[in-house]
């Protein structure tokens, strides 16, 4: 799935060591000013930025919540 981090969502300005994504979610690219990218460790996610990742049917809406800025 193809999701967008909002400006207040958990993954945005941490590197991506730094975040717990939830179980059965894998984290796939990231597409930076026209261009994917292969995210690592190291890599920070900006707001507004496009993000492929692949996820369970149960950790769907987990990870979505990740990037809609909602609080858990």
């Amino acid at each position: 799935m193809e999701l967008v981090a909002e400006k207040d969502s958990k993954i945005v300005g941490k590197p991506l060591k730094e975040i717990s994504f939830p179980q059965g979610s894998i984290l796939g690219a990231i597409v930076r000013e026209g261009v994917m990218q292969i995210p690592t460790g190291n890599t920070y996610i900006n707001p507004g930025e496009s993000v492929i990742v692949f996820a369970l049917p149960n950790a769907i809406e987990k990870i979505q919540s990740f990037f809609s800025g909602k609080k858990d």
